[in-house]
C-alpha cells in the first residue's frame, strides 16, 4: 500500500473541509425558513408562481403599448393641426398680405388727391376709389394676420420658428399703420415677403423632423 506524503494528506484534507462548507451553505435552512423554501420549491409552486409572473409581464407590456400607441395618435393629430396652419398660413395670411399692402398704396393716392401734391392722383384716385372700399371691407371682415402667426407660436416650438413669427409680427404691425411714406410701404412690402418666405421654410422642416 501507498504512503501518502503529508503534503497530499494536507490537500485532500483541504478539498474535504471546502467540499463540507459547500454543503453547508447549499442545503436548504431548518425550521419554518425551510419549509417554506422546500413548499416554494415544489413544481407546483413554480408552475403557479411562474403564471402569475408571466401574466404580470403581459399586463405590463399591454400597458406601455397602449401608452405608446396613445402617443403615436397625438403625435399624428399634432401634425395633422400644423400641417392645416401651414396650409391656412400660404394661402390667406399672403392674401390678407397683398390686400393690406395694395391699400396702403390706394391711401397714399387718395392723400395726395386730397393735398394736390400729384395733378394726376385726384383722377386716379376716382378710378380705383370703388375697389379701394370693396379691399377694405373684405380686409376688416377676414384679415387674419395677426390671428394666424398666433395660431403658429401657439402650435409650433422650434426657436427657428418663433425668432422668425416675432420679426415677421413686427413688420406686419408696421403695415397696419396708415401713416407711411411710399418708400417705407415697399420696402416693408419686400421684407414681409422675404419673411413670409423664412417662416413657411421653418414651419416645414419642423414637420418634417417630427416625422
Amino acid at each position: 500500500m501507498l504512503e501518502l506524503s503529508d503534503q497530499e494528506k494536507a490537500q485532500i484534507r483541504a478539498e474535504m473541509e471546502y467540499r463540507e462548507v459547500l454543503r453547508r451553505e447549499l442545503e436548504p435552512p431548518k425550521g419554518r425558513a425551510g419549509k417554506l423554501w422546500a413548499a416554494a420549491a415544489h413544481p407546483v409552486v413554480i408552475t403557479v408562481l411562474g403564471g402569475l409572473l408571466l401574466a404580470g409581464a403581459g399586463s405590463l407590456f399591454q400597458h406601455v403599448s397602449a401608452l405608446h400607441q396613445q402617443q403615436l395618435v397625438h403625435q399624428r393629430q399634432l401634425q395633422d393641426k400644423k400641417f392645416a396652419v401651414l396650409c391656412s398660413f400660404t394661402e390667406h395670411f399672403e392674401r390678407d398680405i397683398s390686400i393690406l399692402y395694395n391699400l396702403r398704396h390706394m391711401e397714399l393716392v387718395h392723400k395726395k388727391s386730397e393735398n394736390g401734391s400729384d395733378p394726376g392722383a385726384k383722377e386716379k384716385w376716382l378710378r380705383i376709389q370703388d375697389r379701394y372700399e370693396r379691399m377694405v371691407e373684405e380686409h376688416s371682415k377676414s384679415h387674419r394676420e395677426v390671428g394666424v402667426m398666433l395660431q403658429v407660436k401657439a402650435l409650433f416650438t422650434s426657436v427657428e420658428v418663433h425668432g422668425t413669427v416675432d420679426k415677421l409680427d413686427k413688420k406686419v404691425r408696421v403695415l397696419l399703420n396708415n401713416t407711411l411714406s411710399e418708400p417705407q410701404i415697399e420696402q416693408l412690402g419686400r421684407d414681409t415677403e422675404e419673411g413670409m418666405r423664412e417662416l413657411a421654410h421653418h414651419m416645414g422642416r419642423e414637420i418634417n423632423q417630427a416625422r
